[in-house]
């Protein structure tokens, strides 16, 4: 499949509330590195009209080859750097950016890590301050490195979690899995300015017998670590860097023995509360959700609210996104799977689908208050362009997403939710760049104060030979 990014830009504007139709001009973009597929994995906002995101090239094995990009919603591509080959993650770091890698991964995400490079980035030039080796793995097993930031994006910590997998496990992805999901060690590590690293092993006696599910942190540099056994959920605190957890808090659950368990932990209304959402994957029955107070050493949760959220109803539906706004949680959620069609050449050909978003407005405690439901179905040839983006602004939440008007004809819809009223209005933006083959990655999208920018796959192909252009794509609202 051959990917090129075309450096062009779709302007649009969002209509009066009693618009339904959206007309779009073009503009030519200067400055964006060619070559390479625009995948925002991550996002670093370094002010209301401006940010850093990652693009670049993910080979069929994970191997990630990435360059960061500063833009501003003027279309302006303010510096761009040289690539970074086995790229992990990037952050926000003493009024630079930080950039961790490693050269085990340039080839395979699948091989084990020695050593993990760190590189700082001069945040109004984007050229390189200083870069080190930070870290090497004292064990040969499989490591998993998981940044660990506030909610401002600032670095905190770099996690290292060892698992159970001490060799690569061919013919057995279930063994594979199991071993991958095992914890015998984590590591936890911080950094002076001048990139001199300092690491402790925490104590994780608890999570010998538990499921590690994952961790965050706050902006006082505790850690919260988040595991589950089938009959409970637990997070646990730890503070500056101490080895020893000081809390720990747990909320009764059911799941499945073995079940593999996915989902979502963020912050509540401070920094110190946890909200986690956890799912049984392929299987409805199961869900946790609980708010982690750690201030008032409080658990809330409503064991009766997950029977009535859309996600437990229905196994197609995929967890979009979670978050407080005021005395409400909102999760976000979306049809998502795949279909295949018979071509005349008895060749079968899958079609990737994506449809109804649900907007699950609960209170406090998770009982739900309203399901706002926004109407649409996409279909596309590639894993690419059809999870839908949204940004809580205000009392509103904006969602950009893909529909099809008519057969194969590819269409961006927008949807406002009134988050006070729990209304919704949306409407259709006629995208005529992609000419109705295209499909936005709304979940990619650039937010600013009153703009956003998503990149739009168009398929071009003639022939059997794949072909995709990548246009980022201007809206305003």
């Amino acid at each position: 499949m051959k990917i090129l990014l075309a450096a062009l830009l779709v302007v649009i504007s969002l209509p009066p509330a009693d618009a339904q139709t959206l007309k779009e001009t073009s503009e030519q973009i200067e400055g964006l590195p060619l070559g390479m597929y625009g995948a925002f994995n991550d996002v670093l906002y370094t002010g209301t009209n401006e940010c850093i995101y990652v693009t670049g090239k993910e080979s069929i094995v994970g191997a990630f080859d990435a360059a960061l990009v500063k833009v501003n919603s003027d279309l302006k591509v303010l510096w761009t750097t040289e690539r970074t080959e086995g790229f992990l993650c990037a952050a926000k770091f003493a009024n630079n950016i930080i950039v961790f890698s490693t050269e085990d991964w340039k080839k395979n995400t699948a091989d084990f890590i020695k050593t993990i490079h760190a590189k700082l980035i001069d945040l109004q030039t984007g050229k390189t301050i200083r870069e080190k080796d930070v870290y090497k793995v004292s064990d040969r097993l499989y490591v998993q490195p998981h940044l660990l930031t506030d909610s401002a994006a600032n670095f905190q910590y770099l996690e290292i979690r060892y698992t159970k997998q001490d060799k690569f496990i061919y013919f057995s992805a279930a063994k594979r899995e199991e071993a991958l999901r095992g914890t015998t060690k984590i590591d936890l590590l911080s950094l002076t300015d001048n990139l001199d690293a300092k690491s402790v092993t925490l104590d994780i006696s608890s999570l010998k017998t538990v499921t590690y599910d994952g961790s965050i942190s706050d902006s006082k540099g505790d850690l919260f670590v988040v595991s589950h056994s089938m009959n409970s959920v637990m997070v646990e605190q730890y503070q500056n860097m101490q080895p020893a957890v000081v809390t720990g808090l747990k909320v009764k659950a059911s799941f499945p023995e073995d079940a593999e368990v996915g989902g979502i932990i963020s912050h509540g209304k401070k920094d110190d509360e946890i909200m986690v959402l956890l799912r049984t994957r392929g299987d409805v029955s199961s869900i946790a959700t609980a708010r982690f107070n750690f201030e008032t050493k409080q658990v809330y949760s409503d064991v009766t609210a997950g029977k009535q959220l859309p996600l437990k109803q229905d196994p197609d539906l995929i967890l979009v996104g979670f978050e407080y706004y005021k005395d409400k949680i909102i999760i976000l959620s979306e049809k998502f799977g795949i279909r295949q069609a018979l071509m005349t050449n008895n060749k079968t050909t899958v079609r990737y689908f994506c449809g109804d978003m649900h907007v699950s407005v609960c209170d406090s405690n998770f009982t739900l208050i309203k399901d706002v439901v926004v109407k649409k179905l996409a279909e596309f040839n590639i894993d690419v362009g059809l999870r839908s983006g949204y940004k809580i602004s205000g009392d509103q939440l904006f969602v950009l997403s893909n529909t099809m008007p008519g057969a194969l004809h590819i269409e961006i819809k927008y949807a406002v939710v009134d988050l006070n009223a729990l209304t919704l209005h949306d409407g259709m933006i006629e995208n005529t760049k992609a000419k109705g083959n295209g499909a936005i990655v709304g979940s990619e999208t650039l937010w600013f104060n009153k703009t956003a920018l998503t990149p739009l796959i168009i398929d071009r192909s003639i022939t059997s030979t794949r072909k995709f252009d990548n246009i980022l794509q201007k809206i305003e609202f």
